[in-house]
């Protein structure tokens, strides 16, 4: 069967245009997850740092159950999974998961992407990437007494991007639909020209 020359400009169109429409939205989706993990870590770290401020005292006095209320009282925030607060001995003081008061501290697992004299973030990937977020605990008279760790999921994060996808999904279908018409028109008009030249 013979494929007309203004079926081919189209199919051209149409895939041109496919492509540049599959660009965006993955343009798109990247800026928006880079904006809003940067976000995420902004308001943890913030969240940290508050806590970090909060324990002080506590530490000092070895008043556990105003530890436990100010890290309880942080890991209310929406997309805090933990907050647990870390002694100078590397031994947890108190941990939103209270199994975990007592034992020592490890790491292990997490990737550093940031380390600073105000907060240190690590990541752990698994079936939810976890911002670990720990921020050092400053007693006037003794110094560094300890870390504030706060962990923050990205599911909060994906869970909006999937709305946004949505979003741009249905804007893609329209703008698709709006520029097949549009290109089945432009392939009208570029064909017109090439049939008269060819019939002489």
């Amino acid at each position: 069967m013979k494929i007309g020359l203004r079926f081919k400009f189209l199919i051209m169109i149409f895939l041109v245009i496919s492509i540049l429409m599959l660009a965006v939205i993955g343009i798109l989706e990247s800026y928006i997850r880079g904006t809003l993990v940067a976000e995420s870590i902004e308001k943890g770290t913030a969240i940290a740092k508050s806590m970090a401020a909060s324990v002080v005292d506590p530490i000092q006095s070895g008043d556990d159950l105003a530890l436990f209320s100010s890290v309880n009282g942080m890991t209310g925030n929406r997309g805090v999974v933990y907050g647990f607060v870390v002694g100078s001995d590397n031994v947890i003081k108190a941990h939103s998961n209270m199994d975990m008061a007592g034992k020592n501290y490890s790491p292990s697992g997490r990737d550093i992407i940031k380390k600073g004299n105000d907060a240190t973030i690590s990541v752990s990937r698994g079936s939810d990437t976890i911002y670990d977020i720990a921020v050092p605990v400053y007693s006037v008279r003794e110094g560094n007494i300890g870390y504030a760790h706060i962990g923050f999921s990205q599911s909060v994060v994906d869970e909006v991007i999937r709305g946004v996808r949505q979003k741009i999904i249905y804007l893609a279908i329209g703008a698709f639909f709006i520029s097949s018409l549009g290109s089945f028109a432009l392939a009208s008009v570029m064909v017109k020209p090439i049939k008269l030249l060819v019939q002489g």
